[in-house]
Parts: C-alpha cells; structure tokens; sequence
C-alpha cells in the first residue's frame, strides 16, 4: 500500500497581497514559516520511500524545511506546478474578480464549462496533466510513505482524481491552508481519503 502526504507550500509574500500567484513565485513569509515548521515536526518520525515536488521557489522552500530531518531529496516534477492564470497572475484577486467577471464567473461557479481565455489555465486541462503526474508517481512505487509538496489547485485535483469526482465539484472543497495536510491512501488501484487539508499540527491557520 502507498500512503501520500499532500501538503501545499506555506504562505508567501503574494498571498498576504492577495495576487495571483500561479505560476509566478514569491517567498515564504513569517506566518508560512511557523506553519510549515509545524507541519515537519509532525511529520518528522514518518519514513518516507520518496518525495515529489513543483518547481517553484515557494515549494522547494517548503521541501527544505519539511525534509529536514529525512535522508531523501525531492524529486521536481513540473507538472505539479501551480495552475497558470495567464494575465492574471500578479494582479489582485478581488480586482481581477470584478473588473472580468464573466470570465470568472463561469471558471469557479462552472468550471466543466470553462474554456481557456487571456492564458488562464481550464480546470480541465490541469486537471488531466496533475492527474497523469499523480499516476506517474505512483507507478514509482509499489509500497510506503510518499510526500508531495506543491499548490493549493493541485492538491484540489489530486482529491478530485482520488475521490474520482466530476469537474463540476472541482471547487467544492473550499480554501486549501498553506501547510495543511491531506492524506490518501493507494492500494491494488484503489484509492481513500483519509484526511483533507487537516490543520490539526497548527497553532494557527494563516489566512491566505
């Protein structure tokens, strides 16, 4: 049996500014360090077969930290990358949200429908690239802990491919706290969801 730790990246300079971050990157601030330090202690006794990672600053960051006390480094995949929100990304979110909302009004409340427009990544098409990661990692190993460490819309589709869920729910879980963990378990090409986005190892949940 595989057991996978899914963890999004701790908070970073362009959630506390309310950005589009994306593909985009920016550092981890105070609030995502603590967090994040929280998450490693929890996972600190937990042998791990292997570790995947997004390319990105803010997650090889969190890797740092979380791998700290393990013998293993991560593997960078690319397409665990966050989605691309085209000529969105370093703009504010609530701006952004009323100045376009058609475009998205449609990508959050109807996101099977959503067509790619202005380079903002459909649900659809990152859903099937983080789907095929996800069973590429998998077909690494035949048994033992894997940690994956990469963005809140991965760990979104990464549930949605475990509990095989239709794209019309592809936002149903709601907020995905920077350091929260998810755990799936993965055996004879089933899989169960043991935990989403738990947050019980925090001291606090940053708002981000």
């Amino acid at each position: 049996m595989i057991r996978l730790y899914v963890t999004r990246h701790g908070k970073t300079v362009m959630n506390q500014n309310r950005q589009y971050q994306g593909t985009s990157d920016s550092p981890l601030i105070e609030e995502g360090l603590i967090v994040t330090h929280e998450l490693a202690k929890r996972l600190k006794e937990i042998e791990f077969a292997g570790a995947y990672c997004s390319p990105t600053g803010r997650t090889r960051q969190t890797a740092e930290i979380l791998l700290a006390d393990h013998p293993i480094e991560p593997v960078i995949c690319d397409d665990l990358i966050e989605l691309h929100f085209g000529e969105f990304e370093g703009q504010n979110i609530d701006a952004s949200r009323q100045h376009h909302q058609d475009i998205f009004e449609v990508f959050y409340k109807a996101p099977e429908r959503f067509e790619s427009v202005k380079g903002l990544e459909s649900p659809k098409d990152f859903q099937k690239k983080v789907e095929a990661c996800l069973y590429r990692i998998l077909d690494r190993h035949a048994h033992g802990n894997i940690l994956i460490i990469c963005h809140g819309i991965v760990v979104r589709s990464i549930i949605m491919t475990a509990l095989n869920r239709p794209l019309k729910d592809f936002w149903i879980d709601g907020h995905i706290p920077g350091a929260s963990l998810t755990e799936i378990t993965y055996d004879q090409g089933i899989f169960d969801v043991i935990t989403i986005s738990d947050t019980s190892h925090m001291s606090f949940v940053p708002t981000d």
